[in-house]
């Protein structure tokens, strides 16, 4: 999985988000988002799990599974805050959005459905 250097990988984050701009045209402004992103990450790294938990909306969070944010601070994300749901997209980055747009919109259209499915098999039900 990549992970960002001790430089905290700018460069080579912004490369990829170019390079990706330039062979799709529809994505406007990559770079900007990137480096707005990688700022925040380098800077603003200050809120601890505990204040997600006063979250009161429903919360689906997204990431990819070779995310520079790890699957395990997901998953703590994901518990803190309630009744959010966690969907780990395969084969993406922290860009899932840009990598596997048709995914992205189906699991926003699920999320946002009127009605979710009942859980049949959860960890919760069976004491885990």
């Amino acid at each position: 999985m990549a992970r960002l250097g001790a430089d905290g990988g700018v460069a080579e984050v912004l490369q990829v988000a170019r390079q990706r701009q330039r062979d799709k045209p529809g994505v406007a402004r990559v770079d900007v988002v990137a480096e707005k992103v990688l700022h925040l990450w380098r800077t603003e790294p200050t809120l601890p799990l505990a204040a997600l938990g006063r979250l009161d909306v429903p919360t689906l969070l997204v990431q990819g599974d070779d995310d520079i944010v790890t699957l395990e601070h997901g998953v703590a994300m994901a518990r803190a805050i309630p009744d959010a749901q966690l969907a780990v997209v395969p084969g993406a980055s922290h860009f899932v959005p840009y990598e596997k747009p048709s995914l992205v919109a189906r699991l926003f259209v699920d999320f946002l459905a009127d009605e979710q499915p009942t859980k049949l098999f959860t960890a919760d039900a069976l004491g885990v």
